[in-house]
This record gives structure tokens, sequence and C-alpha cells, in this order.
């Protein structure tokens, strides 16, 4: 028997061996032969960890607007500060808002006393959205005796620590500082409070919305974001801006993907008028 035949009856009986020589990368060839196999090791790991992920998904790293990993937490302090007097130290955490619009769903005591009030904790502008006038950095509720803050993450649960004890001193008695995960708050049944709360922010947000004044400060806020989006750094993009990407071939593939996400998301959502015009986008881009 010739050396072909031999070849055939060494391979187990049904088994096809693929030819090298027929996809051009045979022994003749410098030694290609040795690379293929190389890039059928790569291709079968790479088959194996797709797998892998498809099967046991491993879940995104969540962060908020600084980059901190999301962990929620809530602070409890005993006051021994009168609520009104608490109130006054803490109130400048909420920048310049005024008395009446943090005190407008305040709860007062017979004599008319601060009883409770809960409102956000905030700072000027945002490390990741430059159009952001404020971030909301937590949120503070004064109930009689009790001070609780919510955050969402740990370097904000120390942050938010240091201020209370700055303004209200020795008065403020650290209890807790208590931790949920993500998980753990999407499993956990709101408590009937907390459902009213929800209801009443709900029915205030969307009286506000309403009001012609919100809906141009809203288009201005979007407007704004759309133009400094168009020089921001994207990981979608492989942190080019969107001018930069939409220069190269390659980048202009990766924009089209990006902008097939936005209209997705725009046929589903809920307020399609904040959507993004893709149009007006790909026109500033020359696209």
């Amino acid at each position: 028997m010739g050396a072909a035949a031999s070849t055939s009856a060494a391979a187990s009986p049904g088994t096809r061996r693929p030819s090298c020589s027929a996809s051009g990368c045979g022994e003749r060839r410098g030694g290609s032969y040795r690379r293929c196999y190389e890039w059928n090791i790569e291709l079968r790991e790479t088959y194996f960890a797709i797998r892998d992920d498809i099967h046991h998904p491993r879940p995104p790293k969540l962060c908020n607007t600084d980059g901190d990993p999301l962990v929620p937490t809530t602070l409890r302090f005993d006051l021994r500060y009168p609520p009104g007097e608490a109130f006054e130290r803490l109130k400048s955490l909420a920048l310049d808002m005024g008395d009446g619009e943090l005190l407008a769903d305040a709860e007062r005591d017979a004599a008319g006393q601060l009883r409770a009030v809960r409102f956000s904790w905030l700072e000027r502008g945002n490390r990741q959205h430059e159009s952001w006038e404020n971030t909301v950095l937590g949120t503070i509720a004064i109930d009689g005796p009790r001070l609780t803050i919510e955050v969402n993450s740990a370097r904000r649960s120390r942050r938010i620590r240091t201020q209370v004890e700055e303004r209200l001193g020795e008065d403020a008695v650290f209890r807790a500082a208590l931790t949920e995960s993500i998980e753990e708050q999407l499993a956990r049944t709101p408590s009937p409070e907390e459902e009213r709360r929800r209801a009443r922010a709900r029915e205030e947000s969307e009286r506000l919305e309403a009001l012609p004044e919100v809906q141009e400060a809203l288009r201005g806020f979007l407007a704004r974001h759309w133009e400094n989006w168009l020089d921001s750094k994207l990981p979608a993009l492989r942190f080019e801006t969107p001018r930069q990407a939409a220069k190269t071939p390659a980048g202009r593939e990766r924009l089209e993907a990006l902008f097939a996400e936005f209209a997705c998301h725009a046929r589903h959502a809920t307020q399609p008028e904040l959507a993004p015009d893709v149009a007006e986008l790909r026109a500033r881009l020359g696209m």
C-alpha cells in the first residue's frame, strides 16, 4: 500500500482530517502548518470562553457616576438636637435649595414645629457628565430623634458621616451603617411607607415635568448633553470621541452600532422625546 493509503488507515473510522494544503497553509508555505495548529488552539479556547459566558454569565460591575462600586448603605444616627435645629445645620448639604422647597413635604407637630423632613444631598457638577449642574449623592431624612442617610457607595458613606459629625458634633450619635446588595433590594418587598413615599415622588415628578418652564429647561439640558457627547471619550468607541471615531472606517462602524442601539431604545422608551436625534448626530459627524 502507498503512503496515502497508510495515512488513511491511521485515521479513526468516520473522521475527516482538514486539509491545510487545500486552505493554502500546508508545510510547503514555510511553517504555516504550525500556525494553523496554534490558531486551532486559540479558536477552541475562545469558543469555550464564550460558551462559559453564555451559560454562567458574570454580573456587570455596577458603579455610580463617581466610579465607585455600588454598595447601597444606610447610616443611622440618634439626634440630641430638635429636628428643626438639626435641619438648619444640615440643609446646606442641599446646596442653594431654599427652605420653601426643602420643607414642602415636611411634617410638623401640633405646635407647628418641624418633626420630619427628607431632602437630597447634592454636589455641584458631575465627573462623568459635564452638562450636569448637580449630582445627587444621597438622601437625608430627619424623623424626630432619628437621622437616616441613604447613599450608594462606601466612599460616599464615609464622606457624609464626616459631614454630619462636623456639623452636629456629639449631638449626633452614630449607631450603624447597614449595607444591602442590589439583588437584596430588588427582592425586598417595599414597606407601605416606602410605597406611599414613592407614589408621592412620582406624582410630584409628573407635576413638575408638565410645567412649561421645566420642559424648556429639559430641552436645554439635553441639547448641552448631546453637544458634549460629541467630544466625550466613550468605552463603546474604544475610548475615542464620536468626532474621532467618525474619521476612520472602524470608528464609523462602531458609531453605526451605537446609533442602532439608540434607535432600539427609542422604540421602547416610555419618554421617546428624551431619545437622541440620531439623524442630527449623524449630520454633525458628517456621516
